[in-house]
C-alpha cells in the first residue's frame, strides 16, 4: 500500500496480530466473545506488556522499556537543570522625553 516507515505502513499492526494468533488465540476455544475479550485482554496487560521479552527492544518487556525511556528522559532533563545557570536582568535607566 505504501513504502516503509509511510503513515500508512501498518506492518506492526500486522505484526502484532501475528503474534497474538500464534501465541495465544489458536490454542483457546472461547465459548462466548466476553470470554474471548477477556482472554485477550489478559494475554495482552499481563503477558504481552509485563513478561514478553521483544528482540527489538533488545530482549526487555515493553514495560521495562518504557520505564528506561522515561528515566532516560528525566536523567537528560535533570542534566540541563544542572548546567544552566541563572541571568540577572539588567536594568536599565528610564528616561522620558
Amino acid at each position: 500500500m505504501s513504502s516503509t516507515g509511510n503513515c500508512f505502513d501498518n506492518a506492526a499492526m500486522e505484526s502484532f496480530f501475528h503474534t497474538l494468533k500464534t501465541e495465544h488465540v489458536f490454542f483457546q476455544n472461547f465459548e462466548t466473545r466476553d470470554e474471548a475479550m477477556q482472554s485477550i485482554f489478559e494475554y495482552v496487560e499481563v503477558f504481552y506488556n509485563r513478561r514478553r521479552l521483544h528482540s527489538t527492544l533488545g530482549y526487555l518487556s515493553l514495560c521495562e522499556f518504557e520505564e528506561q525511556g522515561q528515566l532516560r528522559r528525566q536523567r537528560k532533563r535533570e542534566s540541563k537543570l544542572q548546567f544552566t545557570l541563572p541571568v540577572k536582568k539588567a536594568s536599565l535607566p528610564i528616561c522620558y522625553v
